[in-house]
């Protein structure tokens, strides 16, 4: 009788705690936390290449290239940080009030000067390949 109650109480005791393991424990961050929405899109934009007789000027005038980029769009600019001498990370508010960031991105694709507009977000890493 006293194993047979004591093999009882085991299993109540497994089946409980595997009725609280709903998922598998994963504590790497899949989406960042307590981001609220903010009226501030951060892009990240790369402008084309300039030619051979304007290259020494776009060195010397890149803050003048965002400025412009900025005033063309009609977005407000916040904060504008180099990542190369063609790539910058910008802080800008929306031409419009309430605006989407694909709105915005949209606006920065068009001009011509601008390669590339992406949207400045962090990735998580679910798993890394480990290659023989």
């Amino acid at each position: 009788m006293r194993w047979l109650t004591c093999t009882m109480l085991m299993a109540i005791a497994v089946g409980a705690g595997a009725a609280g393991v709903n998922s598998e424990f994963n504590p790497v961050r899949a989406h960042p936390h307590g981001s609220a929405a903010t009226a501030i899109h951060r892009v990240i934009v790369k402008f084309r290449a300039a030619s051979n007789s304007r290259q020494t000027a776009q060195t010397r005038l890149v803050q003048d290239r965002v400025s412009a980029l900025i005033g063309r769009t009609g977005l407000t600019l916040r904060a504008s940080r180099s990542i190369t001498g063609a790539m910058h990370v910008m802080h800008v508010e929306p031409a419009v009030a309430g605006e989407p960031v694909a709105a915005t991105l949209e606006r920065l694709r068009a001009d011509p000067d601008v390669e590339y507009a992406e949207v400045d977000q962090r990735r998580y890493p679910q798993e890394l390949c480990h290659h023989a």
